[in-house]
């Protein structure tokens, strides 16, 4: 019996490579999703039998984890059983990137949700070509706007430190 739920239609997403397919279609997309972010780039030995407090079902939920061992376990390509977890950061950034811009998030939210959350750097330049077929979000009405407000003062500070620096510029120059 598959957990794995249904996608949303609005959303066109990239195949998970590797392992990570596998799981994706044996247990769902965001099981798979936590499973890359969890154990992306390393090697990950999958047991038979999945007890509630193994790091896999500590990632993806003990009733997943028990899906996945009873498929993958101690079958792994590697010498000792164990499964090479592809990165996946491409697919990842793809996937998460439109989904948070289909759910009406701007450029700017949508790279700081990748980057504190995820742990994948990104840049709104990338997130605006990887959601350029998305229509635009609409903007909140209660939101205030910050377009048209006035540039704030310069800093005292960094004006005093160019000044201090002028004057050392002034004395150097005479003596």
């Amino acid at each position: 019996m598959s957990t794995a739920r249904r996608p949303d239609p609005r959303i066109r997403r990239r195949r998970l490579p590797g392992l990570l397919g596998q799981i994706e279609d044996l247990v769902g997309y965001e099981a798979a999703e936590r499973f890359a972010v969890t154990f992306g780039g390393q090697e990950v030995y999958i047991p038979v039998v999945c007890p509630a407090g193994h790091p896999i079902a500590k990632a993806i939920g003990h009733r997943r984890a028990r899906e996945v061992c009873a498929v993958f376990g101690r079958q792994g390509p590697l010498a000792n059983g164990s499964y090479s977890v592809p990165v996946a950061d491409v697919e990842l950034k793809w996937n998460i990137a439109r989904a948070l811009r289909l759910a009406g998030k701007s450029r700017n939210e949508i790279v700081r949700t990748l980057r504190a959350r995820y742990g994948l750097v990104s840049t709104t330049t990338a997130v605006s070509q990887l959601t350029s077929d998305l229509p635009r979000p609409e903007p909140d009405p209660a939101a205030p706007d910050h377009r048209h407000r006035a540039p704030p003062p310069p800093d005292p500070t960094l004006w005093e430190y160019g000044a201090l620096l002028a004057a050392r510029r002034q004395r150097a120059a005479k003596g």
